[in-house]
């Protein structure tokens, strides 16, 4: 999630900045270091901006807004993105700042702007001093601030021992995180087995109960408990005492480890309840098969697709508001 929410943070001999990053494209390079695939190089990338962000050395990136020369009137650009963290009110002072006159020192850009953002776009229409109008889009660039670096040099985070580490890009941080996530996942798929194997034993009890009550071949009725448990024994019937078989009168009423079996409904001695008892015993024995010949990269792969799946949704749900929004705000 670091590389997804991004941060930056100071503390006591270290400091910390790593950018966010495309949930896609980790999804992507997960699935490679599945492979044995070589890992994508991961480009910094932020929800909702319109702008470009681009690699310009080793650990360094150029990131770019949106500035356009008006199509009829030549004095006239537009800037419709703004660098990362550069917020709109923010920027609007800077142009008042460009349009010089007696308040400042500084030689105007600019004759006048027009601010016509939104929540969430900004929109400047900006009226260029004649001296600019054939400024190379480079020069306004700069002179209009609408590009600014981005550096990722000082990535540090924990790593799976729990110590700070530096790391040198977001693919390094992304391999230490994938080691240590997949031997979770071999933990995951132990304890699914064992537990399914644990609900296989029960409904196998289960059905052989019921068929053996209703077949007449077990008859406990006006025993005591002590003969009643000997008797499961001697059917070789399973003892079951985990909590999950535990019920509201306390452990200590299931400690002969029949309960589940002696608190069966007098419903469950029907053809139809019987027969649902044994098909969930039979889908369940299928599941465990399925899952023993699951390898754990399979569990992960099938997460990360209803991932995925689900963040397709969530985008098409936040660029549906921002239009909309964007929309009801111009108009």
């Amino acid at each position: 999630m670091v590389l997804i929410n991004g941060t930056e943070g100071i503390g006591t001999g270290w400091s910390t900045s790593i950018p966010n990053y495309n949930p896609n494209d980790i999804v992507e390079n997960l699935k490679n270091l599945m492979a044995g695939k070589e890992l994508v190089p991961m480009t910094p990338w932020y929800r909702g901006f319109m702008g470009k962000i681009e690699k310009i050395g080793r650990d360094k990136y150029k990131v770019s807004g949106i500035i356009e020369r008006d199509t009829v009137d030549e004095s006239v650009i537009h800037i419709t993105e703004l660098p990362i963290k550069t917020w709109t009110h923010n920027y609007e002072n800077e142009l008042k700042k460009m349009m010089g006159g007696d308040d400042n020192k500084t030689t105007g850009y600019i004759k006048k702007y027009h601010d016509e953002s939104t929540f969430w776009r900004p929109n400047f229409e900006v009226t260029l001093e004649d001296e600019l109008i054939n400024d190379p889009d480079e020069e306004l660039e700069k002179k209009f601030k609408t590009s600014s670096n981005l550096s990722t040099s000082n990535m540090v985070c924990f790593d799976r021992e729990g110590r700070l580490k530096k790391f040198g890009s977001a693919e390094e941080i992304l391999t230490e995180f994938y080691h240590l996530r997949l031997e979770y996942y071999f933990k995951r798929k132990d304890y699914l087995v064992k537990k399914i194997e644990h609900e296989c034993k029960r409904l196998q009890n289960k059905n052989r109960f019921i068929k053996m009550k209703i077949n007449g071949d077990l008859k406990f009725e006006g025993m005591k408990k002590v003969a009643i448990v000997n008797l499961l024994d001697s059917k070789g019937f399973d003892r079951i005492t985990s909590k999950d078989d535990s019920d509201t009168e306390g452990e200590s009423e299931n400690r002969n480890g029949f309960d589940y079996l002696m608190r069966t409904p007098a419903w469950s001695f029907s053809e139809e309840e019987a027969q649902k008892c044994d098909d969930q015993y039979k889908q369940k024995c299928e599941e465990l098969s399925v899952l023993r010949q699951t390898h754990p990269k399979e569990l992960w792969c099938a997460d990360l697709d209803k991932f995925s799946e689900e963040w397709e949704g969530v985008e098409e749900e936040f660029n549906r508001i921002v239009d909309e929004a964007s929309k009801r705000e111009i108009g």
